[in-house]
């Protein structure tokens, strides 16, 4: 899946590249890859299966991490992902957390 671009404060703003989201399937533990748009560059690992409770299902979920860098600041992600249905569960690094599924 790719990203073209992002939508802040009602403002589209396009990368000069597209961004790799995640990779064709099938995902596996221990499977990395980056992408990078100018001074954005971001890499993600799939660190492993996570059992979820989001929207009162239960689900094992991949976990991927992801590090975004820009202008020499980082953020750290992780997304809980289930193929074929999505993302599950959203967390920061400073431990917010949503779920994204209904």
């Amino acid at each position: 899946m790719w990203l073209r671009g992002v939508n802040v404060g009602g403002r589209l703003s396009w990368y000069a590249a597209p961004l790799n989201v995640y990779p064709p399937a099938p995902l596996v533990p221990g499977q990395r890859w980056s992408s990078g748009s100018g001074a954005l560059k971001a890499s993600s690992a799939v660190t492993g299966v996570a059992a979820v409770d989001a929207a009162g299902r239960k689900y094992n979920a991949l976990s991927i991490r992801t590090e975004t860098t820009l202008d020499g600041q980082v953020s750290v992600r992780t997304v809980y992902f289930v193929p074929g249905l999505g993302v599950v569960r959203h967390e920061t690094a400073d431990g917010s957390r949503a779920e994204l599924l209904r």
